[in-house]
């Protein structure tokens, strides 16, 4: 998914009501971007785009958070 991290966060959210989904794989690019592009999009994903997510879900905290 590409946006901001609130515009990934409402994908994420639309989609799993829409459709029930209730697993999220995301693929990063590492062909086509900048490497330090690669290491932001995987931060803001773990530091707010799943936070976002388990809260709005009420689910627990992954391990690494």
């Amino acid at each position: 998914m590409t946006g901001s991290p609130q515009e990934v966060i409402d994908k994420i959210l639309t989609e799993r009501a829409l459709f029930g989904i209730d697993l999220f794989m995301g693929q990063i690019d590492f062909g086509g971007m900048p490497p330090h592009m690669v290491g932001d999009s995987i931060d803001l994903l773990a530091t707010e785009v799943a936070p976002a997510i388990r809260k709005e879900l009420a689910l627990p905290a992954g391990p690494a958070a």
